[in-house]
């Protein structure tokens, strides 16, 4: 799976190296919402679907919840857990209650604080976020304004309690319907309810009848605190108003999103359906509290789990091959037949079957009987498959919910795509045919559904209820377009310099002008597969064509060594073994690779990289049948060598020309799955004022803390690597934090910039300059704001350099969202958004053209990308590092680390 030597669609360099595996893990989700770097049309960094696990800690309904596993989980899925009686409730005076119950509440304030990233990180020093540079431009966002009333409501929030307990939330809410006139409109989550109402007392207790005769319940409801207009838990109500009018919508609600399963495309060719649905969050805005909603899609496989499963078994052992098995279910997200629900698969117990047994409620019952009665519209026909393992997710433990899920393979289907299927061109562009949608396409679809919304007597009654109103239309925003960027390449040995084009592409320059600078490659070595190597000499014929035109320099008879069976790894190692045994000095290895083997790319990376600390290239031999095509891709090979080699293909202008500038990117990426799970965080710095030089590091982590401790020390070796290069520290440094999870902001803001900061301070001590102006901006891709140019009747995408930092910011922080990539035609561009921690000497104006500036410093493609370059070298470093090297304390060369080898 590796994207081969430049080729593939589109005039990417590859956007790595040429025979790289992909980094990808999507599962053919709306391809509008996709990253987009503008390289290697192989190359999309999508990430593997989503969805919640779930989990509980009681028996069946009609159990007290406790340790005891096994029973109804409400969801309808039996759970593992520990034999015996019910655990009976801890009994506490009534003030140690109360406290725990405060605690409890301010526990739970603080994770949905975290859950919406509602930290201040907005400089106190900074009044002015806005900018004004740039031609104004009208533009249109997706989001829908909510009016509410006037008059400032105080919630009142209640715990509530059921005898017996119930786990079902659609059931607790059937029977706490009845009492909706009593508690004067009412939203639930599950746990808690908010109302307007004030219950007498602070605390009580109603009576339902559960249906087909299941018996009283009794629910208690205890009063924990008031929802002041403005508080987090403020805009929660919101959200669940609107999902709630979703439900009502006959919307089914999957992990985070809603999806319609009436409007579903069958493609049964593909054994796919996919279901479209829309993505929704509520906000306070600087515009006002907003509805942000986009459309999303889910991929559903039509196979089941133990269609899967049986595919690897092996008749003649009469055995299942667990290894590949469990490769391909754990880390992925199923769907049940029975309740529409979503599941991690997070391990597979193969001692466990439909005929074993679990407590419930102090009876025996195996998996079967359990199924069978409570849904006799999904037969269980296989006895002896093992059974599936979902752990409740950090949100079910803090609601109490412990134990695991053991689910049925042949209840479950997969949802997302496999990497077969991913790496299969003609399903992707059928999956893309029908999730891809042009801006004009987008807005018909969102304001198609507003106006379903709106048309519900049912829906409409629910929100005015609450004294609520969406708006029909789209928010207009104020945008505007910065300037032109200008480059700088090389012709006959001088500098020349160009203006970017509107589509933000200078791959007509190539034509005309040479790379900025050049590396001679003296010294290379071509490793190759003996039926590969009758194509070298057309091959080095076509570079040499090419690199004429860019002024690239090359000896153009390498030694040749080649490889006899290229089906196993080990004969492309030992073909690398005997080049440097013949000589160390060699500058390249370029390897011809066969096949899109992970392991062989894996094993050709670390035995360069790692054990001799030389570079290397891989090429696919697939693009020798592109003959049309071939000097294409040689160009596009040629810059990339020269790129890693320590080359500049082009350069842009230094606003900083007179003082020492430094440009650092840092991003993660988290490899293996469960136990074995571990992140890789990469450093990218420039070292020189042209930003064409560079430094990397790298360095693996388990947790956050970690994670901290290791960034204070590769900035630090950074600002050393600076030094070595130009005898003194920087004067300014500009930092661009990527890879920052949900939740993760406030820990970034409060313990990695205090870390960095640190690291400054001791960089500097004893030397006689001042601390740098330091700037720290955070960067995030995969948002789901979209923003489109709205003339006359229709949209189109925003012209590359499109900013906006009105309306749609949040007043809170100080950021703004940018579009500076063109987007394939028939897709919607997603904008990346940009939040400054700290800003030292700039100006909002200054740090938006700056950061549209670096989106052109990309050498694997002749064009903008979608993040500052030095983001873009961090996240191919760090993708590099975790599936090719393999072991989280092994890096490359400290060699290296001067050279973009990771392209």
């Amino acid at each position: 799976m590796y994207s081969g030597g430049g080729g593939g669609r589109g005039r990417g360099y590859g956007g790595r190296d040429r025979g790289a595996p992909r980094d990808r893990g999507g599962n053919g989700g709306d391809g509008g919402s996709r990253r987009r770097h503008r390289e290697d049309d192989d190359e999309e960094d999508s990430k593997r679907q989503r969805g919640d696990s779930y989990g509980n800690g009681g028996n069946n309904a009609g159990q007290s919840r406790g340790n005891g596993g096994g029973g109804d989980r409400g969801r309808g899925d039996a759970q593992s857990g520990h034999r015996g009686a019910r655990k009976p409730k801890e009994w506490l005076p009534p003030e140690e209650f109360k406290a725990k119950l405060k605690a409890e509440v301010e526990k739970r304030k603080q994770d949905e604080r975290d859950s919406y990233d509602n930290v201040k990180t907005r400089p106190d020093n900074i009044a002015d976020t806005a900018g004004n540079g740039g031609a104004p431009v009208n533009l249109l966002a997706n989001f829908f304004k909510i009016k509410t009333r006037e008059t400032v409501w105080i919630l009142h929030n209640y715990r509530v309690d059921f005898d017996p307990v119930e786990e079902q939330t659609y059931t607790k809410r059937s029977l706490l319907k009845v009492h909706e006139k009593n508690l004067k409109g009412f939203i639930f989550d599950g746990t808690n309810l908010y109302t307007p109402r004030l219950i007498p007392g602070h605390e009580e207790t109603l009576y339902s009848e559960k249906e087909a005769g299941g018996g009283k319940v009794k629910i208690t409801l205890k009063h924990v605190g008031e929802v002041q207009q403005g508080d987090v838990q403020y805009l929660l109500v919101y959200s669940l108003l609107i999902k709630s009018c979703f439900r009502l919508l006959g919307l089914d609600e999957l992990g985070r999103h809603f999806y319609d399963r009436t409007g579903a495309t069958n493609l049964a060719n593909l054994r796919l359906e996919i279901w479209p649905g829309y993505s929704t969050s509520v906000r306070n805005f600087d515009g006002g509290i907003m509805l942000n909603m986009d459309l999303a899609h889910k991929v559903l496989r039509l196979d089941t789990c133990l269609e899967r499963i049986r595919a690897d078994y092996d008749r003649g052992r009469n055995t299942y091959n667990r290894d590949n098995i469990q490769s391909d279910l754990v880390g992925q997200i199923v769907i049940t037949h029975y309740n529409r629900k979503t599941y991690k698969i997070h391990d597979i117990d193969w001692d466990k079957t439909p005929l074993s047994t679990f407590d419930q409620g102090g009876t025996e019952r195996t998996f079967m009987d359990y199924y069978t009665e409570r849904y006799p519209e999904f037969p269980i026909r296989d006895t002896n498959q093992p059974l599936l393992i979902s752990r409740p997710s950090r949100k079910d433990r803090h609601r109490g919910q412990r134990g695991n899920i053991l689910l049925i393979p042949e209840l479950c289907n997969i949802t997302g795509l496999s990497d077969a299927q991913r790496g299969n061109f003609g399903l992707m562009r059928e999956i893309h045919s029908v999730t891809s949608l042009d801006p004009d396409g987008r807005v018909k679809k969102l304001l198609n559904f507003m106006n379903r919304v709106r048309s519900s007597d049912q829906v409409q009654a629910k929100l005015l209820s609450w004294g609520m109103k969406l708006d029909p239309n789209l928010v207009d925003v104020p945008g505007r377009v910065l300037p032109a960027e200008k480059m700088a390449m090389s012709k006959s040995g001088r500098e020349e310099t160009f203006l970017v084009e509107p589509n933000a592409d200078w791959t007509n320059q190539l034509k005309s002008l040479e790379m900025h600078s050049s590396v001679e490659m003296r010294k290379w070595a071509i490793v190759v597969g003996e039926r590969d190597s009758n194509n070298v000499d057309g091959w080095l014929n076509d570079m040499k064509f090419v690199s004429r035109g860019l002024n690239f320099r090359f000896d153009d008879n390498p030694e040749i060594f080649r490889v006899q069976d290229t089906r196993n790894p080990v004969g492309y190692v030992e073909a690398i073994n005997h080049a440097m045994a013949q000589r160390r000095d060699i500058q390249m290895i370029f390897c011809i690779l066969s096949s899109p083997s992970v392991d062989t790319y894996s094993a050709i990376k670390r035995r360069c990289n790692i054990d001799y600390g030389v570079l290397s290239q891989c090429f696919q031999n697939k693009h020798f049948r592109n003959q049309k095509g071939l000097k294409s891709i040689a160009t596009k090979v040629v810059i990339q060598l020269n790129s890693k080699l320590g080359g500049a293909p082009w350069i842009g202008l230094n606003p900083f020309k007179s003082s020492f500038t430094m440009v650092v990117g840092f991003d993660v990426h988290h490899s293996g799955k469960g136990r074995s799970a571990i992140s890789i965080g990469a450093m990218v710095a420039t070292t020189n004022n042209t930003f064409s030089k560079f430094y990397s590091t790298v360095s693996s982590h388990t947790n956050r803390e970690a994670l901290s401790d290791n960034m204070g020390t590769d900035f630090t070796k950074c600002l050393h690597a600076f030094k070595a290069k130009n005898n003194a520290l920087p004067d300014r440094i500009i930092m661009y934090r990527d890879g920052v999870g949900q939740g993760d902001l406030s820990y970034v803001h409060n313990v990695e910039l205090n870390q960095i900061q640190k690291s400054l301070t001791e960089a500097y001590q004893g030397t006689d300059k001042a601390e740098p102006k330091f700037n720290f901006i955070i960067v995030t891709k995969k948002g789901n704001a979209r923003i489109m140019r709205h003339e006359r009747n229709s949209y189109d995408n925003p012209t590359p350099g499109t900013v906006v930092d009105k309306i749609i910011t949040l007043p809170e922080r100080y950021d703004f969202f940018l579009v500076s990539q063109q987007p394939r035609r028939g897709q919607t561009v997603s904008p990346t958004t940009y939040n400054v921690l700290k800003e030292e000497g700039i100006g909002a104006d200054k740090i938006q053209r700056l950061t549209h500036k670096f989106c052109h410093f990309y050498y694997n493609w002749s064009g903008t990308v979608a993040v500052p370059f030095v983001c873009q070298y961090a996240h191919k470093l760090s993708y590099l590092t975790g599936i090719a090297y393999r072991d989280s304390n092994v890096f490359a060369n400290e060699s290296l680390a001067h050279f973009l080898y990771f392209l």
